[in-house]
């Protein structure tokens, strides 16, 4: 993030941001960066605050009202406006962080765990304008450790691991694999669950009333059904469940680490 910010520069190579070098843009003016742990001028209100980030931005001073006014009511922080920024919660300080990334408008918005510490309905509000703000055209590149949030608003995932990049998603709508969960008639079904474990494709998990089938192969519905019924299932239900960014990033690591193994063992 700070590369791309062009706080630090690169050890070879460079960096470009709608197709400028960030040594030929260093002042960012169409960036708007959120760190996660964000530092403000002690002395000042959060309205002082926000119209010094809006100057140096040079937002002209009828959209920084119309802004403000905007993100004031869309926080809740309208009655904090004259609070000296010292004062101000985790949570508070957040949204203050939040709202001077986007009070000049800008096209791409860098931002490091921007939920930490908001309450229930501003992560919602904020999640909300994420979504419009992309329909607009604008684009994120956020690092949380929160793979939920990163899944209902991200469009592409890149997975690192010690600063190492280890695996990417290309378009989380469409999380490679589909698991499959599948529930059957114990009582009725010929099989053990001892035996049914050397299913394939493999079993994620199993208990008397539910299988959960961890499809790597990309079988259709259908095919899954026909299996486990030749094999003496009474399938009871079956239905999709999309595999979570939590376990893409598990078989990425394991995948690396036994790369890694497998790279030192020869």
């Amino acid at each position: 993030m700070k590369l791309m910010l062009g706080l630090i520069s690169p050890t070879e190579g460079n960096i470009y941001i709608q197709n400028k070098s960030i040594k030929d843009n260093r002042g960012n003016m169409g960036i708007g960066y959120l760190p996660e742990n964000i530092v403000f001028p002690e002395l000042l209100t959060v309205t002082e605050t926000l119209k010094n980030f809006a100057l140096t931005r040079r937002v002209p001073h009828s959209k920084f009202i119309e802004r403000i006014n905007t993100y004031f009511q869309m926080f809740g922080i309208s009655d904090s406006s004259k609070a000296l920024t010292k004062n101000l919660s985790k949570g508070m300080r957040q949204k203050v962080g939040l709202i001077q990334s986007l009070i000049h408008d800008p096209d791409i918005l860098i931002y490091d765990e921007p939920t930490t510490g908001l309450d229930p309905i501003s992560r919602n509000n904020f999640f909300n304008l994420i979504k419009e703000l992309k329909e607009r055209g604008k684009t994120f590149i956020i690092s949380s450790h929160n793979t939920e949030e990163i899944e209902s608003i991200c469009d592409d995932v890149v997975f690192f691991d010690h600063s190492k990049t280890i695996g990417q998603i290309s378009d989380v709508s469409k999380v490679t694999g589909t698991d499959f969960v599948v529930r059957y008639d114990s009582n009725n079904s010929s099989l053990s669950i001892e035996q049914l474990s050397t299913y394939k494709p493999c079993i994620h998990y199993m208990d008397s009333k539910k299988i959960i089938i961890k499809n790597s192969q990309n079988k259709s519905m259908q095919e899954i059904i026909e299996s486990l019924t030749s094999l003496g299932v009474m399938v009871e239900s079956i239905e999709k469940q999309k595999s979570k960014i939590d376990d893409k990033y598990i078989e990425f690591l394991n995948n690396t680490k036994v790369g890694g193994l497998n790279e030192s063992d020869n």
